[in-house]
């Protein structure tokens, strides 16, 4: 029995079953999850806000969702490319000056004045694919880069930086690059270079683009860069495994004023309805509810694999990752091979947050936790989710 060609009768139900049996393991102290399908929708909270908490989740509390900030940057970036505003093929010496003439490490592990110039220049396309040449060195060693990075304040987290832009390119303008530009992926630091391409080239906050061109149009009330006042009782503290707080949440959190650094990378809040809200309308190819708010082009050019066979093979990201991964402009795609797998296209975030739609079967689920993810590989919970969320298309 199926709802309306949406959602299957029971499937909600069955995955609160499973994820309840996970989080009375620990693997999470609570989630809300949603999913969306035809004009089915259907969100769900379970467990406590906190480790110990009497105070439950509820379905519209409010999630810090970090690297699920990267596909709406992707969306507005592409758009504003496909209109005109800039090139894809344009380099970014024009907005960014500081990091023309850009010189690269002879090897990744090589000392910082090892160094060769740069082939070409970085380009726009660059940093949505992130091959601008820096990012996370996902191997084991000492490289003196990331000794670099981490002493100017610069390695990537959850959070957005702690520098206004103008201060925080000027610090990455230090260093080298660790890649020729184009050649090889890695995570995240060319989306936050992104971030601060937009606001230059647009002569706009990152904050004022993606609510003018995503926020408002779509009806996306509980995301942004912060948490205004009266909405600070939905936001609850963020932990680690061990159930230690890295944020308190409420009045007390870092999200409680705007940031200094509007991060394309990892910035921003939201919640269940408004994230599926968006992948709706993803998978609509650019339309919500009879309006066309983008170009079904610009939808297919961004969900497009942009990383050639060869740097897959290549990739120094994690084993086994290119085997069922691409990346398209500033979003994952997923080739199942698992029914743990998420299907379509989205991307995951370091706070124990997860965002897929699937385009084969018109799903959308989302995941949202507070337990800070140690690892790339997926926590528990994520693959129950995506076992059961999988089978609920109709």
């Amino acid at each position: 029995m199926t709802l309306g060609n949406g959602i299957k009768a029971g499937s909600a139900d069955r995955l609160v079953e499973a994820l309840d049996t996970q989080i009375r393991s620990g693997s999470a102290p609570g989630l809300v999850f949603g999913l969306a399908c035809g004009s089915d929708l259907d969100i769900r909270a379970i467990g406590p806000a906190a480790p110990g908490s009497d105070r439950p989740m509820l379905p519209d509390t409010i999630f810090r969702i970090a690297s699920m900030t990267k596909p709406i940057a992707g969306l507005v970036a592409t758009a504003l490319a496909l209109e005109g505003v800039f090139e894809l093929d344009d380099p970014i010496d024009r907005h960014i000056p500081e990091l023309a003439d850009r010189r690269v490490l002879v090897r990744p592990d090589a000392a910082l004045d090892e160094t060769v110039p740069a082939a070409r220049p970085i380009r726009v396309e660059d940093l949505l694919t992130c091959r601008m040449g820096m990012g996370f060195i996902m191997q084991e060693g000492r490289f003196p880069f990331m000794e670099a990075l981490s002493e100017l304040g610069l390695t990537p987290g959850a959070y957005p930086p702690s520098d206004p832009p103008d201060v925080w390119i000027k610090k990455l303008a230090n260093l080298p690059l660790i890649d020729q530009p184009g050649t090889v992926w890695r995570y995240d630091t060319a989306i936050s270079v992104l971030g601060v391409y937009l606001e230059r080239a647009t002569g706009r906050s990152l904050d004022t683009l993606f609510r003018e061109r995503v926020f408002d149009p779509l009806g996306m009330t509980d995301t942004g860069f912060h948490v205004p006042p009266d909405s600070l009782s939905r936001l609850p503290p963020e932990c680690w495994e061990d159930g230690t707080e890295d944020d308190p949440g409420g009045a007390g959190s870092r999200f409680v004023a705007p940031p200094a650094f509007h991060s394309a990378a990892a910035g921003l809040v939201s919640t269940a309805r408004d994230l599926l809200t968006f992948a709706t309308m993803m998978l609509n190819r650019g339309e919500w509810r009879g309006r066309r708010l983008f170009q079904s082009q610009v939808i297919d050019a961004m969900t497009r694999d942009r990383i050639p066979d060869d740097q897959k093979r290549n990739s120094p990201f994690v084993p086994g990752f290119w085997d069922k991964n691409g990346w398209g402009y500033g979003v994952g795609i997923s080739y199942p091979k698992d029914p743990t797998d998420p299907p379509g296209f989205g991307w995951a975030g370091g706070t124990g947050t997860n965002l897929y739609w699937d385009p084969a079967t018109g799903l959308a689920g989302v995941l949202l936790t507070q337990r800070l993810m140690t690892s790339p590989t997926a926590p528990a919970h994520f693959d129950t989710f995506w076992r059961h969320a999988r089978a609920a298309a109709a």
